[in-house]
């Protein structure tokens, strides 16, 4: 393994190691009947909005990119200005899934509108976090944890990245006969 190799030094070991830890922990942690209810929820949504700030928005153009060539029909909000996330998800309905990538440090205008659209429009909620007691626990419908934690970097997006080509591969399994990429 990489972890493994002679001439990396302590630090370099320490930072491979901690991304293995990452991604070991979520895939210990996450079930297969949380992959298929996600996967549809996913299927079965008319639209599927995406909500990130910050660098979450990384993670859900990752995701954009891999369910739109999915034939799922994707609305990334997070590089939006305000007016045009507001009218998008006002146009939102019951049969849509709203994502909410939510990582520390944690967006409040993000988890507010999560909230107003499952008041008002009950949306159904998947939300992506780094902790169980992400401000979206209550409203989401599914959570998907994933560490973030890293030596270097205020936050890691492997794990995330990892998780959702899983998502994305189950999918494809599942609705295999709807694969049109």
């Amino acid at each position: 393994s990489i972890s493994h190799v002679k001439h990396l030094s302590n630090l370099d070991k320490e930072v491979v190691d901690s991304e293995i830890k990452a991604l070991n922990k979520v895939y210990a942690t996450i079930h297969k009947e949380q992959l298929l209810k996600a996967a549809s929820l996913i299927k079965h949504a008319k639209k599927v909005y995406l909500l990130a700030y910050d660098y979450a928005a990384t993670v859900s153009s990752v995701f954009e990119d891999r369910f739109i060539r999915l034939g799922v029909d994707v609305v990334n909000l997070g590089g939006m200005d305000m007016p045009n996330v507001l009218y998008r998800l006002a146009l939102s309905t019951e049969d849509d899934l709203l994502i909410l990538f939510s990582y520390k440090p944690y967006t409040q205008l993000s988890i507010n509108l999560a909230k107003c659209l499952q008041a008002n429009y009950k949306a159904k909620i998947l939300c992506f976090s780094d902790n169980e007691n992400t401000p979206m626990h209550k409203q989401a419908d599914l959570i998907f944890l994933s560490p973030t934690a890293h030596l270097i970097f205020a936050n890691s997006m492997t794990a995330p990245f990892s998780l959702i080509t899983l998502l994305a591969s189950l999918y494809i399994s599942k609705y295999r006969e709807d694969y049109r990429a």
